[in-house]
């Protein structure tokens, strides 16, 4: 079973989108997929909760720092083939136990001064820690130069940075309003493009 941890300092960094998708992802390409949510918020939990009752079912399983190991025990054992954290918003007892457990960190990054703040300090965290993690641009507004100029300190405090970016685009915010990826809402549209993009990104790190 390979273990993906989405986790970012800022809330509104896309990440729990980004869970949410990948998931989705996962599960398209006919891989058995588990979702737990440790946000205190539990958006994923809540949009996995509107989905049509005639759509395929993408498990969500609410967890805490306490029940995580238990929570991914049992997803071992029911055969998941990968298991998506998205993690506390936070330096939490769960961020920490799922980034151990991880066998890659994602971590999106709004392009954004607040966010990129917090760079130096997820940097450090992942190189404590010793997991493979991949940078995401996310939330990106259409014909912005502060994505390049974001790559670049993203690159430059040592992050590896996805060449996929995640647009702010309306599609994203319709699709989870009904519990959906945009891969079921729009399959040919440009979310979904890009979230296969960074999809096969994942995948190939995974390998």
């Amino acid at each position: 079973m390979k273990v993906i941890a989405t986790s970012g300092q800022k809330g509104g960094c896309g990440k729990t989108t980004v869970a949410f998708h990948l998931a989705h992802y996962f599960t398209d390409r006919g891989q058995t997929v588990g979702l737990i949510d440790l946000d205190p918020q539990a958006t994923a939990t809540k949009v996995a909760g509107l989905r049509d009752a005639d759509r395929p079912h993408l498990p969500v399983v609410p967890a805490t720092a306490a029940s995580l190991a238990a929570t991914i025990a049992e997803a071992e054992s029911d055969g998941v083939d990968v298991l998506v954290i998205d993690c506390p918003p936070h330096a939490t007892a769960g961020l920490a136990a799922s980034l151990r457990r991880a066998d890659l960190l994602l971590l999106p990054f709004s392009p954004t001064t607040p966010d990129l703040l917090t760079a130096g300090t997820v940097a450090e965290l992942v190189a404590e820690v010793g997991k493979p993690a991949l940078a995401i641009l996310s939330r990106v507004k259409a014909r912005s130069a502060s994505a390049e100029d974001a790559r670049r300190h993203l690159e430059g405090v040592g992050l590896r940075v996805a060449e996929t970016q995640v647009s702010d685009l309306n599609d994203f915010a319709t699709a989870l309003n009904d519990g959906l990826a945009v891969g079921e809402f729009a399959p040919k549209g440009k979310a979904a493009r890009e979230i296969r993009a960074l999809g096969k990104e994942v995948e190939a790190l995974l390998s």
